[in-house]
């Protein structure tokens, strides 16, 4: 247990503190450290010693997310009194389990049982305030920025399953390709109206089962040269897909911004979604 990696969640964790509990934090560290000018530094420092009686339920649910070791190096700081508290509330096999693993950690260094102490106690603050809350959906979406046009086709199709919202917070804020086909008829024609032989091609390269439903909205003319294309074998470079695909989400996300077409009003509910040409086929 190194010392850096033990206090980088610390760190993360003051960034999304309150900026309340930053203050309080920065007064303690202030009197911790003028007692230690006088008086040294081992005088400050109780590893754990944050911990009472008080906030026996809140403890209990952190180091329940902690590794063993974490768990027993905590418990074996705490003050007997509190220690003895939260021994009783264990059941029989976390008491054996947290004997095991009493026994089994060798000895420790001083620092990495102060920097262990100091996270689990940014921890505690961040909860006690209620507010040590990060929304993750908007960071993930940002994720799908640093994606190509052709990456995101490829990651995003199919991925419904496996999102715990049917990838609804991703068809609702983010323009996306791989869910078109979900789009209902009135509100894909005017897009599919727009593209050319290139985009649609590359697009059915990928999509090939949405094929049936897609060429017959493309204009007449582009319709039937994607159909012949489509019959070949694929030759089209990889720099080619990538342009072709780009220029076609281009058209998509211009639609969106302009107000042509809401992504909410299409797909409403979780597990609700309109039915789009595919699905339909």
């Amino acid at each position: 247990m190194e010392f850096q990696t033990v206090m980088q969640p610390v760190f993360k964790k003051m960034s999304e503190m309150p900026i309340q509990v930053k203050r309080q934090l920065l007064d303690e560290i202030y009197w911790d450290l003028t007692s230690s000018r006088h008086l040294g530094s081992r005088s400050i420092f109780e590893p754990f010693g944050f911990i009472d009686s008080n906030n026996g339920s809140s403890i209990q649910n952190m180091l329940s997310q902690q590794s063993p070791e974490v768990r027993a190096l905590t418990v074996l700081h705490m003050r007997p009194e509190v220690q003895e508290i939260y021994i009783k509330d264990l059941d029989p096999d976390s008491k054996r389990a947290l004997i095991i693993d009493s026994f089994n950690i060798a000895d420790v260094k001083l620092t990495d049982v102060e920097a262990l102490s100091e996270q689990l106690k940014f921890q505690l603050k961040g909860e006690a305030a209620g507010k040590g809350i990060v929304s993750i959906r908007p960071k993930a979406l940002k994720l799908l920025e640093n994606l190509s046009v052709l990456e995101e086709l490829q990651f995003l199709k199919g991925i419904e399953e496996k999102l715990s919202d049917h990838g609804l917070s991703i068809k609702q804020n983010h323009p996306s390709l791989a869910f078109i086909g979900q789009w209902p008829e009135d509100k894909l024609r005017p897009l599919i109206q727009l593209v050319t032989v290139e985009e649609i091609v590359s697009f059915l390269r990928i999509f090939p089962e949405m094929k049936e439903n897609l060429l017959p909205l493309c204009r007449p003319r582009v319709s039937a040269i994607a159909e012949s294309e489509l019959a070949r074998e694929d030759k089209m470079s990889k720099e080619d897909k990538l342009k072709n695909l780009s220029s076609f989400k281009q058209r998509l996300t211009e639609i969106v911004d302009g107000g042509q077409v809401s992504l909410i009003e299409i797909f409403t509910t979780d597990g609700d979604t309109v039915t789009g040409v595919q699905s339909a086929a």
